[in-house]
This record gives structure tokens, sequence and C-alpha cells, in this order.
């Protein structure tokens, strides 16, 4: 048996191997080997022109649904807006009394901060995917973030009647993010338990350390804080949990999610700052009992912030005359 084997090669990567190998009679020799390093060279430039085109045709693709969705999102509202602006300017304000006005006003309002926060998150979505995001690293207590998080959406959850109950204890070692992002996160996870949990219904916050941290991939993080958002909602089938942190736009297919408003960027735009901080994120759930969000952050270590510190003192690089 006598075998030739080519890389196939992008810049400095391999992307394929080439292989020939015959066990008649005459053997390969330098010949078959020029042939073979010619033809490798070809291979590997119809390999990368499809791998390019894959990637243009996936951002064309995107770019398309970005577009589908957002018109489709800011329609409703907007449509709202429209039609109780144009009864408040019409003959029909003469009829209305302060309390339909007021009620209009509110419906106004209402429909403008949706729409306000759908373009946050799209514009949001949009600089993750472009790598634009900055997030500042500080060491920051996981109790004062959870406080700032709560008091972001205690309203709405009195509305419902709803119990959160925060298990995370004052005295836990700092974690190393950036506060407003955290409690961007945060916010997403807690607004999600309210929003698909029934009224009355208990959600609880809670937080220990892990320390030798080992992801999903076996790469050490080291020690982080692994924090846990459980509810007692409706839950998510088994489909909903492979899709719900791997598509940009998530709307589950249970019936009882569907009639929540939503734009379903939240969860995607929470696992993207949770890995921006050097962490990652899950989900355990079972449907129609709900669900328990979980992530890790790093812990705000000596070494990471004597880095952090390093990194500020360097001098800026000045320009040339």
């Amino acid at each position: 048996l006598s075998q030739i084997t080519v890389p196939m090669l992008s810049g400095d990567d391999i992307n394929a191997l080439l292989i020939l190998e015959t066990n008649q009679e005459p053997r390969l020799n330098l010949l078959d080997l020029d042939w073979a390093q010619r033809l490798a060279e070809h291979a590997a430039i119809a390999i990368e022109n499809a791998q390019l085109y894959e990637k243009l045709t996936a951002a064309a693709r995107t770019k398309s649904e970005f577009m589908g969705f957002a018109a489709h999102e800011l329609k409703n509202p907007l449509t709202s807006v429209k039609g109780y602006a144009q009864a408040l300017n019409s003959s029909m304000a003469a009829a209305m009394g302060p309390e339909q006005i007021k009620n209009a006003a509110l419906v106004i309002l209402s429909n403008a901060d949706r729409m306000q926060n759908i373009i946050d998150d799209l514009r949001d979505l949009a600089r993750l995917d472009a790598n634009q995001f900055d997030i500042n690293q500080e060491a920051t207590s996981m109790y004062s973030l959870v406080m700032d998080t709560l008091m972001t959406i205690q309203t709405q959850i009195d509305e419902k009647q709803q119990t959160v109950i925060n298990e995370v204890a004052e005295d836990l070692p700092l974690v190393w993010v950036d506060p407003k992002r955290m409690i961007q996160v945060m916010t997403n996870f807690v607004s999600n338990a309210h929003k698909y949990s029934p009224p009355g219904a208990t959600i609880t916050i809670s937080a220990n350390v892990k320390p030798r941290y080992i992801n999903e991939k076996g790469k050490l993080i080291g020690d982080v804080m692994h924090v846990i958002i459980a509810d007692t909602g409706i839950g998510l089938s088994e489909e909903d949990l492979k899709r719900i942190f791997r598509e940009n736009y998530f709307r589950s297919e249970n019936e009882l999610a569907r009639q929540q408003k939503g734009t379903g960027l939240g969860m995607m735009i929470a696992k993207r700052l949770i890995e921006g901080h050097g962490g990652e994120v899950w989900v355990e759930s079972e449907l129609g009992k709900g669900s328990k969000f979980q992530f890790v952050i790093p812990l705000a270590t000596e070494e990471r912030m004597n880095a952090s510190k390093e990194a500020s003192e360097e001098p800026e690089p000045s320009g040339s005359d």
C-alpha cells in the first residue's frame, strides 16, 4: 500500500486533507505528489469560496429576518398609537370625557414604551452581532445587583401579586462584571419569570460560589458565581429548550406563552452578555412546572483586578508626526 496525504490550506489553516492511496503497482511517486498538491490547491480555493458564499448567504438571511421581525413587531403598537392619536385630533375628541382622553393618552404612552423597548433590543442585538458592545468589568456585589434589578421590576411583580424570594447573601464574594449590563441580564431573566408565571406565583433568586469551574467545553474558567432564577410558571417543552438560546427571535410554540407580549430577543441578549463576561448560561425546565434559568459569571479575584488596573495604567500609544 502506498499513500500520499496533502493538506488543503486556507492561509495557515488546514481546511481538509486530500488522501490518495493504492495497493496496485506502480507505487505512488513524486509526479503523483506534484499532481496531488496542485489538485489540493484548487480544491482548497473551491472550499474557501463555498464557505465564504455560505457566510454571505447567512448574513443576507439574517438581515432579511431582522427587517421582517422589526416591521412585524413595530406594526401593532404603531397602529394603536396612530388610531388613538387620530381620535384625539378629530371631531370625536369633543365628545370624549376627561377619563376617556386620559385612557387614550395612557395607551399611546404604553405603546410608545413598547416600541422603545423593541428598538433598544434590536439595537443591542445588532451591536452584539458586530462585536461593538462595551463591557466594563469591575468588582461588584451580587446582592446589590439583585436589589437593583428588583427595583426596576417591582411594580410589575406587584401587579400580579407575585412574590420574589431573594436568597442571595449580602456577604458573598464580589463578582467581576459590568454592573449596568448584569442588571440588564438579571432584569431579562426575572421579567421572563414574572411574565410566564401566574398571579400569586413565587420567583426565587439564589447564588453560590463554585470554585475552579469547568465550562461545557472542558475549559477551566476559575472561581465563579452560580446564579439561579427559578419560577413556577408554564415551563418549556423539550423543543423550546433546544431553541431558546440558539435563535435570535425565539418565541415558544406554547399557546399560553404566545399570549404574552415580547420580542423574544431578551434571552439571546442575556446569553451574549453573559458570554461576553466570560460566563455561560443554561436552563432546566419542565412543561407546566416552571423553569430554572442559571448562569455563571467570574468572581472578582485579585488577579483579575490587578490585570485590569495594569491595563488602565498603560500609556496611550502616541501618533507619529
